[in-house]
């Protein structure tokens, strides 16, 4: 595991100042210096597990569509990822920003990476991202409360904001659970879904209901992973490897498994092997 006090493999943020909604708020610095611990604090919670490297500076802007990490570098070589959110919701920008960090870790953490964010199998990455999100709050509640940076901080009704990470990640998971019940068989659940999600990526979905449905159908999935991960956190390093080799238009999943565990190295290959046995279990018999 990383050790989480080397300072200087941690990413470095940055906060663009410009455009964030700020309707009743005043102290536009106070305001970004707080989304800069924010952020911070939400890809901690990831990281940590990660092997020590260098990532070179996050910069965060507001952004009128949705949270987005872009998958090129900007000219000076930083990651740019925007957020939908006012600079005051920590919750909704905490979420935000693990998604988007998940993709950060896929994407930018290794060199030489070979990415297409329209192949079929892209939703397997999008699934982690939101259960990269339900993991990031519900540590940060555990963290914010013990963390002197973050104790003290309080919500409008003047409470003390920790609490709030868990209640929005529960509301995503109690949401999930209408779709995906905990009693319901999830094989034969997803091999309704798989198709739809197969031929949907939603790198270019235009269909506002199609994509909501995509959505609803990674946090469904999501709330099956996230046990796999919160019991073994050091997996979120596997995530660097996905994208390492080729992404065919007609690859299949298995074909897509197997080759990131062949780029894995030897410790990172367990997560693979459990969603090997979650997604395709018939395969494995």
């Amino acid at each position: 595991m990383k050790n989480s006090s080397s300072i200087s493999e941690e990413p470095s943020f940055a906060v663009e100042l410009l455009g964030w909604p700020m309707d009743g708020l005043r102290n536009l610095p106070w305001h970004l210096n707080r989304v800069r611990s924010v952020v911070r604090s939400s890809a901690h919670q990831l990281w940590q597990y990660c092997e020590p490297r260098q990532m070179g500076q996050i910069v965060v802007y507001p952004r009128k569509e949705g949270p987005l990490c872009h998958f090129e570098r900007d000219s000076n070589g930083r990651v740019r990822v925007g957020l939908n959110t006012r600079p005051n919701m920590y919750d909704k920008m905490a979420f935000q920003f693990a998604h988007e960090f998940c993709h950060v870790i896929a994407i930018h953490s290794r060199k030489g990476q070979l990415h297409d964010a329209i192949h079929c199998n892209h939703w397997l990455e999008e699934s982690l991202c939101e259960t990269a999100s339900l993991f990031a709050l519900r540590k940060m509640t555990i963290d914010w409360e013990k963390h002197s940076e973050f104790s003290t901080w309080e919500n409008g009704d003047g409470k003390l904001y920790s609490p709030s990470h868990r209640v929005y990640a529960q509301k995503r998971i109690d949401s999930a659970l209408l779709r995906l019940p905990i009693e319901q068989d999830f094989q034969v659940w997803f091999e309704k879904r798989h198709q739809f999600l197969r031929s949907h990526p939603i790198a270019i979905e235009k269909d506002k209901q199609i994509e909501a449905e995509l959505r609803e159908d990674y946090t469904a999935i999501a709330t099956r992973l996230l046990p796999l991960l919160e019991a073994s956190p050091e997996n979120w390093e596997a995530i660097s490897y996905l994208n390492l080799t080729t992404h065919r238009a007609d690859k299949s999943l298995s074909d897509h498994l197997t080759d990131w565990k062949a780029a894995c190295s030897e410790r990172c290959r367990p997560l693979v092997l459990e969603l090997e046995r979650l997604f395709l279990p018939q395969a494995l018999n």
